[in-house]
Protein backbone atom coordinates (compact mmCIF):
# COMPACT_ATOMS: atom_id res chain seq x y z
CA UNK A 1 0.00 0.00 0.00
CA UNK A 2 2.56 2.45 0.76
CA UNK A 3 4.38 1.63 -2.26
CA UNK A 4 1.31 2.23 -4.09
CA UNK A 5 0.55 5.55 -2.61
CA UNK A 6 4.10 6.15 -3.36
CA UNK A 7 3.89 5.15 -7.06
CA UNK A 8 0.70 7.71 -8.04
CA UNK A 9 2.57 10.88 -5.98
CA UNK A 10 5.63 10.08 -7.79
CA UNK A 11 4.01 9.31 -11.03
CA UNK A 12 2.92 13.11 -10.58
CA UNK A 13 6.00 14.75 -9.47
CA UNK A 14 7.93 12.90 -12.67
CA UNK A 15 5.85 14.24 -14.67
CA UNK A 16 5.41 17.67 -13.21
CA UNK A 17 9.36 17.61 -13.55
CA UNK A 18 9.76 16.82 -16.81
CA UNK A 19 7.72 19.63 -18.25
CA UNK A 20 5.97 21.92 -15.80
CA UNK A 21 9.28 24.67 -16.18
CA UNK A 22 8.80 23.73 -19.96
CA UNK A 23 4.85 24.97 -19.25
CA UNK A 24 5.95 27.96 -17.37
CA UNK A 25 8.36 29.10 -20.03
CA UNK A 26 5.85 28.96 -22.40
CA UNK A 27 3.87 30.88 -20.32
CA UNK A 28 6.29 33.69 -21.04
CA UNK A 29 8.65 33.26 -17.73
CA UNK A 30 12.30 33.44 -17.92
CA UNK A 31 14.55 30.93 -16.33
CA UNK A 32 15.48 33.17 -13.17
CA UNK A 33 11.09 33.48 -12.39
CA UNK A 34 10.74 30.13 -12.90
CA UNK A 35 13.54 29.18 -10.38
CA UNK A 36 11.97 31.79 -8.17
CA UNK A 37 9.02 30.23 -8.57
CA UNK A 38 10.41 26.63 -7.83
CA UNK A 39 11.91 27.49 -4.67
CA UNK A 40 9.26 27.94 -2.36
CA UNK A 41 8.61 24.04 -2.76
CA UNK A 42 12.03 23.37 -1.32
CA UNK A 43 11.22 26.39 1.69
CA UNK A 44 8.65 24.05 2.59
CA UNK A 45 10.66 21.48 3.82
CA UNK A 46 13.37 23.45 5.31
CA UNK A 47 10.87 24.86 7.64
CA UNK A 48 8.94 21.74 8.21
CA UNK A 49 11.25 18.73 7.88
CA UNK A 50 12.93 19.06 11.21
CA UNK A 51 10.18 19.07 13.36
CA UNK A 52 8.23 16.60 11.76
CA UNK A 53 10.99 14.33 11.86
CA UNK A 54 11.07 14.91 15.82
CA UNK A 55 7.50 14.60 16.41
CA UNK A 56 6.87 11.48 14.41
CA UNK A 57 9.16 9.53 16.52
CA UNK A 58 6.99 7.03 18.39
CA UNK A 59 4.11 7.81 16.85
CA UNK A 60 1.69 6.25 14.17
CA UNK A 61 3.01 7.04 10.55
CA UNK A 62 0.02 6.06 8.50
CA UNK A 63 -1.70 9.58 9.64
CA UNK A 64 1.01 11.93 8.24
CA UNK A 65 1.13 9.72 5.27
CA UNK A 66 -2.47 10.03 4.33
CA UNK A 67 -1.89 13.78 4.89
CA UNK A 68 0.67 13.96 2.15
CA UNK A 69 -0.93 12.21 -0.23
CA UNK A 70 -4.57 14.11 0.64
CA UNK A 71 -2.38 17.76 0.75
CA UNK A 72 -0.21 16.73 -2.70
CA UNK A 73 -2.80 16.75 -5.24
CA UNK A 74 -5.28 20.13 -4.08
CA UNK A 75 -1.96 21.60 -4.58
CA UNK A 76 -1.24 20.35 -8.13
CA UNK A 77 -4.32 21.88 -9.12
CA UNK A 78 -3.66 25.00 -7.49
CA UNK A 79 -0.05 25.71 -9.10
CA UNK A 80 -1.61 25.26 -12.72
CA UNK A 81 -4.57 27.58 -11.85
CA UNK A 82 -2.31 29.97 -10.94
CA UNK A 83 0.11 30.05 -13.40
CA UNK A 84 -2.23 29.42 -16.39
CA UNK A 85 -4.27 32.57 -14.69
CA UNK A 86 -0.72 34.53 -14.11
CA UNK A 87 -2.06 34.79 -10.31
CA UNK A 88 1.86 35.32 -8.97
CA UNK A 89 0.95 34.91 -4.98
CA UNK A 90 -1.32 31.89 -5.72
CA UNK A 91 0.93 29.84 -7.59
CA UNK A 92 3.67 30.26 -4.68
CA UNK A 93 1.37 29.59 -2.24
CA UNK A 94 0.88 26.33 -4.37
CA UNK A 95 4.15 25.62 -4.67
CA UNK A 96 5.02 26.00 -0.91
CA UNK A 97 2.40 23.58 -0.14
CA UNK A 98 2.99 21.38 -3.12
CA UNK A 99 6.90 20.77 -1.23
CA UNK A 100 5.01 20.38 2.58
CA UNK A 101 2.65 17.48 0.95
CA UNK A 102 5.76 15.99 -0.47
CA UNK A 103 7.69 16.40 2.58
CA UNK A 104 5.00 14.53 4.65
CA UNK A 105 5.46 11.29 2.03
CA UNK A 106 9.23 11.53 1.98
CA UNK A 107 9.98 12.37 5.67
CA UNK A 108 7.55 9.10 7.17
CA UNK A 109 8.29 6.71 4.39
CA UNK A 110 11.61 5.68 5.03
CA UNK A 111 11.10 5.26 9.09
CA UNK A 112 8.09 2.95 7.86
CA UNK A 113 10.14 1.21 5.99
CA UNK A 114 13.06 0.89 8.31
CA UNK A 115 10.13 -0.31 11.13
CA UNK A 116 7.79 -2.95 9.57
CA UNK A 117 10.79 -4.46 7.22
CA UNK A 118 12.99 -7.13 8.52
CA UNK A 119 16.93 -6.79 7.67
CA UNK A 120 17.58 -9.49 5.08
CA UNK A 121 14.91 -7.00 3.06
CA UNK A 122 15.94 -3.70 3.98
CA UNK A 123 17.77 -3.08 0.60
CA UNK A 124 15.39 -4.80 -1.22
CA UNK A 125 12.11 -2.55 0.04
CA UNK A 126 14.17 0.84 0.20
CA UNK A 127 15.15 -0.17 -3.40
CA UNK A 128 11.51 -0.87 -4.45
CA UNK A 129 11.03 2.20 -2.75
CA UNK A 130 13.27 4.59 -4.70
CA UNK A 131 12.21 2.86 -8.00
CA UNK A 132 8.53 4.37 -7.63
CA UNK A 133 10.10 7.15 -9.11
CA UNK A 134 11.65 5.65 -11.94
CA UNK A 135 8.23 3.81 -12.55
CA UNK A 136 6.42 6.92 -12.57
CA UNK A 137 8.71 8.96 -14.72
CA UNK A 138 8.67 6.04 -17.55
CA UNK A 139 5.08 6.09 -17.60
CA UNK A 140 4.53 9.76 -17.03
CA UNK A 141 6.64 10.06 -20.13
CA UNK A 142 5.06 7.53 -22.04
CA UNK A 143 1.88 9.57 -21.45
CA UNK A 144 3.73 12.86 -22.47
CA UNK A 145 4.89 11.35 -25.70
CA UNK A 146 1.43 9.68 -26.43
CA UNK A 147 -0.98 12.87 -25.98
CA UNK A 148 1.91 15.42 -27.57
CA UNK A 149 2.75 13.64 -30.54
CA UNK A 150 0.95 10.51 -31.43
CA UNK A 151 -2.61 11.18 -31.36
CA UNK A 152 -2.18 14.17 -33.90
CA UNK A 153 -0.35 11.25 -36.19
CA UNK A 154 -2.79 9.45 -35.94
CA UNK A 155 -5.01 12.22 -37.43
CA UNK A 156 -8.66 10.90 -35.36
CA UNK A 157 -7.82 13.07 -31.90
CA UNK A 158 -5.87 16.68 -31.24
CA UNK A 159 -3.03 16.58 -29.73
CA UNK A 160 -2.46 17.97 -26.26
CA UNK A 161 -0.35 20.98 -24.62
CA UNK A 162 1.37 20.54 -21.64
CA UNK A 163 -1.74 22.46 -19.25
CA UNK A 164 -4.19 19.63 -19.94
CA UNK A 165 -1.40 16.78 -19.51
CA UNK A 166 -0.53 18.35 -16.15
CA UNK A 167 -3.68 18.52 -15.40
CA UNK A 168 -4.07 14.98 -15.91
CA UNK A 169 -1.35 13.64 -14.06
CA UNK A 170 -2.51 15.98 -10.91
CA UNK A 171 -6.48 13.98 -11.18
CA UNK A 172 -3.99 10.65 -11.38
CA UNK A 173 -2.53 11.45 -7.82
CA UNK A 174 -5.90 12.31 -6.11
CA UNK A 175 -6.38 8.62 -5.80
CA UNK A 176 -3.08 8.13 -4.03
CA UNK A 177 -5.31 8.61 -0.42
CA UNK A 178 -7.20 5.38 -1.61
CA UNK A 179 -3.47 3.53 -0.97
CA UNK A 180 -2.64 5.34 2.24
CA UNK A 181 -5.90 5.07 3.85
CA UNK A 182 -5.65 1.25 3.66
CA UNK A 183 -2.01 0.99 5.18
CA UNK A 184 -2.30 -1.21 8.33
CA UNK A 185 0.19 -0.38 10.81
CA UNK A 186 0.93 -1.39 14.25
CA UNK A 187 1.42 0.44 17.47
CA UNK A 188 5.38 1.37 17.59
CA UNK A 189 7.15 1.09 20.92
CA UNK A 190 6.06 3.62 23.32
CA UNK A 191 8.19 6.62 23.68
CA UNK A 192 7.83 9.86 26.16
CA UNK A 193 4.05 11.10 25.64
CA UNK A 194 5.32 14.46 26.01
CA UNK A 195 8.61 16.47 24.28
CA UNK A 196 10.80 18.46 26.07
CA UNK A 197 13.88 19.86 24.74
CA UNK A 198 15.87 17.69 26.87
CA UNK A 199 14.97 14.91 24.79
CA UNK A 200 16.80 16.14 22.07
CA UNK A 201 20.11 15.31 24.36
CA UNK A 202 19.11 11.37 23.50
CA UNK A 203 20.38 11.74 20.09
CA UNK A 204 23.97 10.75 18.91
CA UNK A 205 24.26 14.47 17.34
CA UNK A 206 27.85 13.86 16.07
CA UNK A 207 27.16 10.57 14.69
CA UNK A 208 24.67 12.07 12.95
CA UNK A 209 26.41 15.04 11.40
CA UNK A 210 28.71 12.51 10.15
CA UNK A 211 26.76 10.53 8.38
CA UNK A 212 24.07 13.91 6.67
CA UNK A 213 27.49 16.23 5.73
CA UNK A 214 28.33 14.26 2.53
CA UNK A 215 24.29 14.24 1.36
CA UNK A 216 24.75 17.88 1.89
CA UNK A 217 27.44 18.75 -0.41
CA UNK A 218 25.63 16.53 -2.86
CA UNK A 219 22.72 18.54 -2.45
CA UNK A 220 23.81 21.36 -2.92
CA UNK A 221 25.27 20.44 -6.46
CA UNK A 222 22.22 18.73 -7.53
CA UNK A 223 19.80 21.40 -6.88
CA UNK A 224 21.62 23.71 -9.70
CA UNK A 225 21.20 21.02 -12.03
CA UNK A 226 18.54 18.63 -11.52
CA UNK A 227 15.59 20.70 -11.57
CA UNK A 228 16.56 22.78 -14.65
CA UNK A 229 17.93 19.82 -16.97
CA UNK A 230 14.78 20.25 -19.06
CA UNK A 231 15.83 23.76 -19.23
CA UNK A 232 19.21 23.07 -20.58
CA UNK A 233 17.90 20.73 -23.38
CA UNK A 234 15.32 23.34 -24.63
CA UNK A 235 17.23 26.35 -24.42
CA UNK A 236 20.63 24.36 -25.62
CA UNK A 237 19.35 21.70 -28.08
CA UNK A 238 15.46 23.32 -28.59
CA UNK A 239 13.95 19.75 -26.87
CA UNK A 240 10.47 20.53 -26.48
CA UNK A 241 7.64 18.19 -24.15
CA UNK A 242 7.74 15.49 -26.81
CA UNK A 243 11.28 15.07 -26.81
CA UNK A 244 11.83 15.67 -22.83
CA UNK A 245 9.31 13.10 -22.40
CA UNK A 246 10.99 10.63 -24.72
CA UNK A 247 14.48 11.24 -23.05
CA UNK A 248 13.41 11.46 -19.53
CA UNK A 249 10.95 8.27 -20.60
CA UNK A 250 13.89 6.49 -21.70
CA UNK A 251 16.49 7.54 -18.79
CA UNK A 252 14.05 6.37 -16.50
CA UNK A 253 13.68 2.49 -17.44
CA UNK A 254 17.45 2.25 -17.07
CA UNK A 255 17.39 3.98 -13.65
CA UNK A 256 14.56 1.41 -13.18
CA UNK A 257 16.52 -1.63 -14.02
CA UNK A 258 19.71 0.19 -11.83
CA UNK A 259 17.49 0.60 -9.02
CA UNK A 260 16.53 -3.59 -9.26
CA UNK A 261 20.39 -4.51 -9.82
CA UNK A 262 20.97 -2.46 -6.38
CA UNK A 263 20.51 -4.72 -3.59
CA UNK A 264 22.85 -7.35 -5.54
CA UNK A 265 25.51 -4.99 -6.35
CA UNK A 266 25.51 -4.01 -2.82
CA UNK A 267 25.18 -7.23 -0.52
CA UNK A 268 27.95 -8.10 -3.53
CA UNK A 269 30.77 -5.94 -3.17
CA UNK A 270 29.86 -3.68 -0.23
CA UNK A 271 29.57 -0.21 0.21
CA UNK A 272 32.89 1.11 -0.96
CA UNK A 273 33.11 -0.39 -4.27
CA UNK A 274 29.18 -0.01 -5.20
CA UNK A 275 28.74 3.77 -4.07
CA UNK A 276 31.82 5.21 -5.03
CA UNK A 277 32.17 3.36 -7.88
CA UNK A 278 29.03 4.61 -9.40
CA UNK A 279 29.29 7.95 -8.45
CA UNK A 280 32.55 8.63 -9.99
CA UNK A 281 31.48 7.23 -13.33
CA UNK A 282 28.32 9.28 -12.78
CA UNK A 283 30.02 12.62 -12.11
CA UNK A 284 32.96 12.45 -14.91
CA UNK A 285 29.71 11.98 -17.68
CA UNK A 286 28.12 15.14 -15.93
CA UNK A 287 31.63 17.03 -16.65
CA UNK A 288 31.10 15.75 -20.49
CA UNK A 289 27.85 17.05 -20.74
CA UNK A 290 28.15 20.32 -19.09
CA UNK A 291 30.84 20.75 -21.96
CA UNK A 292 28.07 19.56 -24.98
CA UNK A 293 26.83 23.62 -24.99
CA UNK A 294 30.32 24.79 -26.21
CA UNK A 295 30.07 22.45 -29.14
CA UNK A 296 26.10 22.83 -29.99
CA UNK A 297 27.37 24.20 -33.59
CA UNK A 298 28.73 20.43 -34.48
CA UNK A 299 26.55 16.80 -35.10
CA UNK A 300 27.92 14.93 -32.43
CA UNK A 301 26.88 17.36 -29.52
CA UNK A 302 22.96 16.46 -28.98
CA UNK A 303 23.46 12.68 -29.09
CA UNK A 304 26.91 13.12 -26.92
CA UNK A 305 24.47 14.97 -24.55
CA UNK A 306 22.08 12.59 -24.05
CA UNK A 307 23.86 9.81 -23.94
CA UNK A 308 25.74 12.03 -20.94
CA UNK A 309 22.51 12.13 -19.45
CA UNK A 310 21.28 8.78 -19.93
CA UNK A 311 23.89 6.91 -18.36
CA UNK A 312 24.74 9.50 -15.71
CA UNK A 313 20.96 9.18 -14.54
CA UNK A 314 20.76 5.13 -13.93
CA UNK A 315 24.01 5.67 -12.08
CA UNK A 316 23.47 8.58 -9.38
CA UNK A 317 20.50 7.27 -8.70
CA UNK A 318 21.79 3.57 -7.88
CA UNK A 319 23.69 5.42 -5.46
CA UNK A 320 20.65 6.97 -3.49
CA UNK A 321 18.99 3.56 -2.33
CA UNK A 322 22.62 2.77 -1.24
CA UNK A 323 23.34 5.82 0.42
CA UNK A 324 20.39 6.11 2.21
CA UNK A 325 20.68 2.39 3.88
CA UNK A 326 24.41 3.16 4.87
CA UNK A 327 23.28 5.90 6.51
CA UNK A 328 20.51 4.86 8.83
CA UNK A 329 22.19 1.89 9.56
CA UNK A 330 25.41 4.15 10.54
CA UNK A 331 22.95 6.12 12.93
CA UNK A 332 21.13 3.53 14.68
CA UNK A 333 17.69 2.76 15.03
CA UNK A 334 17.32 5.76 17.57
CA UNK A 335 18.16 8.19 15.47
CA UNK A 336 16.45 7.22 12.01
CA UNK A 337 13.22 9.32 11.98
CA UNK A 338 15.13 12.16 12.82
CA UNK A 339 17.72 11.58 10.31
CA UNK A 340 15.29 10.77 7.83
CA UNK A 341 13.65 14.32 8.29
CA UNK A 342 17.38 15.81 8.51
CA UNK A 343 18.16 14.65 5.04
CA UNK A 344 14.47 16.03 3.72
CA UNK A 345 15.72 19.27 5.06
CA UNK A 346 19.33 19.20 3.76
CA UNK A 347 17.58 18.06 0.08
CA UNK A 348 15.35 20.83 0.29
CA UNK A 349 17.36 23.57 2.17
CA UNK A 350 20.08 23.24 -0.07
CA UNK A 351 17.85 22.90 -3.28
CA UNK A 352 15.88 26.00 -2.09
CA UNK A 353 19.17 27.82 -1.95
CA UNK A 354 20.60 26.22 -5.52
CA UNK A 355 17.07 27.68 -7.02
CA UNK A 356 18.06 31.32 -5.58
CA UNK A 357 21.57 30.98 -6.45
CA UNK A 358 20.48 29.85 -10.53
CA UNK A 359 18.14 32.52 -10.41
CA UNK A 360 20.90 34.85 -9.88
CA UNK A 361 23.24 32.63 -12.06
CA UNK A 362 21.08 33.26 -15.13
CA UNK A 363 19.78 36.36 -14.25
CA UNK A 364 23.61 37.42 -14.65
CA UNK A 365 23.59 35.50 -18.06
CA UNK A 366 25.97 32.77 -16.71
CA UNK A 367 25.58 29.75 -19.13
CA UNK A 368 24.15 26.92 -18.16
CA UNK A 369 27.78 24.79 -18.81
CA UNK A 370 29.39 26.88 -16.09
CA UNK A 371 26.80 26.39 -13.70
CA UNK A 372 26.82 22.39 -14.52
CA UNK A 373 30.22 22.12 -13.53
CA UNK A 374 30.03 24.13 -10.34
CA UNK A 375 27.41 20.95 -9.85
CA UNK A 376 29.97 18.36 -11.01
CA UNK A 377 32.38 20.27 -8.42
CA UNK A 378 30.33 19.66 -5.30
CA UNK A 379 30.02 16.04 -6.51
CA UNK A 380 33.34 15.06 -6.85
CA UNK A 381 33.73 16.48 -3.14
CA UNK A 382 30.82 14.60 -1.70
CA UNK A 383 31.79 11.59 -3.38
CA UNK A 384 35.24 12.07 -1.72
CA UNK A 385 33.21 12.38 1.76
CA UNK A 386 30.79 9.13 1.03
CA UNK A 387 33.99 7.61 0.77
CA UNK A 388 35.52 8.16 4.34
CA UNK A 389 32.13 7.47 5.95
CA UNK A 390 31.85 4.02 4.50
CA UNK A 391 35.44 3.58 5.79
CA UNK A 392 34.51 5.07 9.41
CA UNK A 393 30.68 2.82 9.28
CA UNK A 394 33.17 -0.69 8.37
CA UNK A 395 35.44 0.20 10.92
CA UNK A 396 32.67 1.05 13.57
CA UNK A 397 30.77 -2.12 12.57
CA UNK A 398 34.14 -4.15 13.03
CA UNK A 399 34.42 -2.73 16.60
CA UNK A 400 30.59 -3.92 17.67
CA UNK A 401 30.78 -6.86 16.39
CA UNK A 402 34.17 -7.88 18.49
CA UNK A 403 33.29 -6.32 21.39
Amino acid sequence: MLIGAEFLIQLVHAGFMLILNLFMRNKGLSDDIIAGYTSHRYLAVLIFALPLGIFIKGKRLKPFLILGSIIFPIASFLILYAIEHDIIALARTGFFIWGTGLMFMQVSALPFIMRYTTQELESEAIALNYSSFSVGLILSGSLIYFLTDLPSNWGFMQSWGEYPILLLLAAIAAFAPLFTFSLTEPNPEKTEEKFELSHLKSYDWMLILKAVFPTAVLAVGAGLTIPYMNLFFNAVFDVDSSGMSQIGGVTAVLVFVGALLVPGISKRFGYKIAITLTQVVAVFFLYILAVTELFTDYWFAFPLAISCFMIRQPLMNMAGPMTSELVMNYVGKKNQELVSAIISSIWSGSWFLSAKAFQIFRKAGLPYWEIFLMTAIFYTIGVLLYYFLIKDYYRRDALINNS
